[in-house]
This record gives C-alpha cells, structure tokens and sequence, in this order.
C-alpha cells in the first residue's frame, strides 16, 4: 500500500470545517452506492462509518441506525436531523464502542484512505458485524485524488492483500475510478 507522506489532518476539527464550510458541497451522496445498500438491506442494525451528515441513511430503511463520526458538530446536527439514529464519536484505530455480532449491515464509504491503519479497521469493523452479514467499503483506485486528508493510495493488490483473510467481491465502479467491495461475514 502507498501511503503518502503528508500530514495527517484527519481530526475533529477538520471535519467541522469540511461539513460546515465551503468543501461542503463537494459531499454528495452516489444513487449507485444508496442503490446497492438498499439491495444489502436486511434489516436489523446498519452502521454507518463516517456518517457525516446521514446523506445515506436514505438506503437503511427498516434498520435501527448507529453511526460514527470524528466531529462533534457534526453529530450533533444529525442527531438533530435523524433522531431515531445512534451517533458516536469514534477515532479509527480506537476498537469500535459496540459488541461483538452487532449489525446486520456496515457502510465504510470513501472511509480507508482517511485512517492510519486500514487493515486494522477492517478487523473491527468484521468484529461487530453479525455472522452472515455484508459490508460495503468504497474507496479510490489509486492515486486520483488531491484530497488532503487522503492517506493512503489503494491498487488491486494492495486491495488483496488488505481484505485476504475475509471473503470479498471487489469492483471497479465510477469509471474506474472507485473500488467497491462487498464482504461476507
């Protein structure tokens, strides 16, 4: 994996100036992804890693929502927004505040190449899941984004090689440009 040599601005702060300042437009939600976790929707409990404002809450109709989120502000203006949703503050590298088996359905979008340790993440993330359920992961195909708070650029093997010890379907999508990938618990 190519991490990048810059600092790590990934913090709660950053995060208030990215939900509430001018980059905010830039966060839009794909119908493709909203499309696809609707067809991964069973019910029960989805968890939403990086929830920032619930722009894809839309796809766990039928689920209690929980979500994560650096920002405080931001929390708190979803809580506002979605109040039936259960929103917390978790730092990636940190284990997740929930059980073991927890949820039938995961969402980790555009989510990896922000955190320190991607493949510690993975790990937890498959720790809360219940047997049998999915997890989305969407995230760019190399080095195509001037994102400063990327810290990592993900090819095919690196893709491999982050996910080889769980059962995985990886795509491209979005012109290439993004790797989906759907595990099985």
């Amino acid at each position: 994996m190519s991490k990048r040599n810059v600092p790590d601005v990934n913090t709660p702060e950053n995060y208030d100036e990215i939900y509430f300042g001018p980059r905010t437009e830039q966060l839009l939600a794909y119908d493709d992804f909203i499309d696809l976790l609707k067809e991964l929707n069973t019910g029960g409990n989805a968890l939403d890693i990086g929830c920032g404002l619930g722009r894809y809450f839309s796809a766990f109709e039928g689920c209690k929502i929980y979500g994560t989120e650096l920002s405080l502000k931001t929390i708190a203006k979803t809580k506002q927004d979605y109040p039936e949703s259960e929103i917390v503050q978790w730092f990636a590298g940190t284990p997740l505040p929930f059980p073991d088996n927890m949820f039938n359905l995961v969402w980790a979008g555009e989510f990896l190449e922000h955190i320190q340790s991607p493949r510690q993440a993975v790990d937890e993330i498959y720790r809360v899941m219940k047997p049998g359920a999915k997890a989305l992961f969407v995230t760019p195909v190399g080095n195509n984004s001037e994102c400063p708070e990327h810290l990592w650029f993900f090819d095919d093997e690196d893709i491999k090689t982050l996910f080889d010890n769980y059962n995985v379907e990886v795509s491209k999508v979005h012109e290439d440009t993004r790797y989906q990938i759907i595990l099985t618990k």
